[in-house]
């Protein structure tokens, strides 16, 4: 009986062995599932998050451009404010919106190449 036993046992701890192996076999292939997910997931973020930076990266250039601009007009605004209380600005702005002359300037009107002759013809 003795030969008995020690094959059974060598046969329960050759099943034991293979299970025990096919158990490491699929904790292994779990990990790797695993790790393979997370890798996916972490070049996904990656991926999203760059996109999001590029399109910032471009807003903000942007928004730079917009604001360079801004500050150039502002300073073209300043400077025209201090012009407008200068005499000469007030001047050359009468001459030119209120057709205001000189003592002894005389002013000719010509009429603009759109206008037609018609009313002028009509009353004659």
């Amino acid at each position: 009986m003795t030969g008995r036993n020690a094959k059974n046992k060598s046969i329960k701890s050759e099943g034991l062995a293979a299970r025990m192996t096919e158990k490491k076999e699929n904790v292994s292939k779990k990990r790797k599932k695993v790790a393979i997910v997370i890798v996916c997931a972490v070049l996904l973020v990656g991926v999203l998050y760059g996109r999001s930076i590029i399109k910032l990266k471009a807003e903000n250039a942007k928004l730079q451009k917009q604001q360079e601009e801004l500050t150039k007009q502002r300073n073209e605004i300043k400077q025209e404010l201090k012009d407008v209380n200068s005499k000469e600005y007030i001047k050359e702005e009468a001459r030119r919106q209120l057709r205001l002359l000189n003592p002894g300037e005389i002013m000719f009107l010509f009429k603009d190449s759109g206008e037609s002759d018609t009313k002028d013809s009509g009353n004659q």
